[in-house]
């Protein structure tokens, strides 16, 4: 036996097996974690296009106006159930119902925003948020499931059926 057979293996292969030992309610939260992330990213990103510079609400409401959409986006995969499908196995149909679901929930989205005035939203921002936003919600689910599937062939054969 060698030294090299002895070092433990790198860190982000320990990270993902203490992820996919966890109980599936933790995934879940670093999936809705991972979501919001995406999604408020994708939000600022659509409004940084709109305006050509980072661009902060005037009000309190506005920004409760704009957070609403990661909000409802979120309600509306919980809804459902986005959650409860397995990210390691997740199909063409299941990128579909992601899409379907996300465009559902920007769609009540704008209907907020146009019955409450609009206050200071450009549309286009809102068109830009589903844009960017079904770019980021698939690509978490295919990076979550890229890298499952990559320490699936790392783990040890006695750990692999432990999900």
């Amino acid at each position: 036996m060698t030294a090299e057979t002895n070092l433990p293996p790198p860190i982000h292969i320990r990270l993902l097996q203490t992820i996919i030992q966890a109980p599936r309610y933790y995934k879940r939260a670093i999936l809705v974690t991972a979501d919001a992330i995406a999604l408020v990213i994708a939000l600022w990103l659509a409004l940084y296009l709109r305006h050509a510079a980072f661009y902060v609400p005037a009000t309190f409401s506005e920004l409760l106006l704009l957070l609403a959409g990661p909000v409802l986006a979120i309600s509306t995969f919980g809804w459902f159930g986005i959650y409860r499908i397995v990210t390691r196995y997740f199909s063409s149909s299941s990128v579909t119902a992601l899409i379907t679901y996300f465009w559902l929930s920007v769609l009540i989205w704008t209907v907020l925003i146009f019955m409450s005035g609009q206050h200071g939203v450009p549309r286009t921002a809102i068109i830009g948020f589903g844009l960017l936003g079904t770019l980021a919600i698939v690509s978490v689910r295919q990076a979550a499931a890229l890298m499952l599937n990559v320490s699936d062939a790392r783990m040890p054969a006695h750990a692999a059926g432990r999900h």
